[in-house]
């Protein structure tokens, strides 16, 4: 039996990513974001990683350089982030990058065509508000003081507004006539418009 036939020698990680940033131009993108675009450190850095990132994903899908990348790769790259467990904001930096970088290619006639320019974002996640716990809100509702009248505004105003679930902008734009007061039962009611 013969022996396997020997593999070449892998460069080691950081010469691979030196000769990777060289075929993708990382450099002159990173020198184009600080010197020509002006972008802060942490801009520059956040790019290049996500340049970098971007790059060692062609790669391993068989581009050779910019030019090579597909918009089925950038698909397959939000994908794969999402896959990741990465933020939507993440990933919305990731295309960002991905778009300035692929302007800055055109620009510079490095690659004839924007693979970017039809790649969707993941549209940003909404999250629920923060709500108070039964003792905040007691403590709310007990905060002004009643012994002065405009406490029992104040009071009044807290509670209808968390009785009814009314929004701060509607709370502040009631007016007088918005209630229907009646003195023999000690209630009032809010008036429909």
């Amino acid at each position: 039996m013969n022996p396997p036939p020997p593999q070449p020698p892998q460069p080691p990680p950081r010469a691979a990513q030196a000769a990777r940033d060289h075929r993708f131009g990382i450099e002159v993108f990173q020198d184009y974001l600080s010197l020509e675009a002006g972008h802060s450190a942490n801009t520059v850095a956040g790019y290049t990683r996500d340049i970098r990132r971007l790059a060692e994903f062609a790669e391993s899908k068989g581009a050779t350089g910019p030019g090579a990348v597909t918009r089925e790769m950038l698909r397959e790259l939000v994908f794969a982030l999402k896959d990741l467990g990465l933020s939507p904001a993440t990933i919305r930096r990731q295309i960002s990058a991905a778009r300035t970088y692929y302007a800055f290619m055109v620009g510079e006639g490095e690659v004839a065509q924007d693979p970017t320019d039809r790649l969707q974002p993941p549209k940003p996640g909404r999250s629920l508000p923060d709500v108070l716990t039964v003792k905040e809100v007691t403590a709310l509702l007990e905060a002004p003081r009643i012994d002065d009248p405009l406490g029992w505004r104040d009071r009044v105003l807290l509670e209808l507004g968390y009785g009814a679930g009314l929004r701060v902008s509607e709370l502040c734009g009631l007016e007088l006539k918005d209630l229907v007061l009646r003195s023999e039962e000690h209630t009032s009611e809010l008036q429909s418009h």
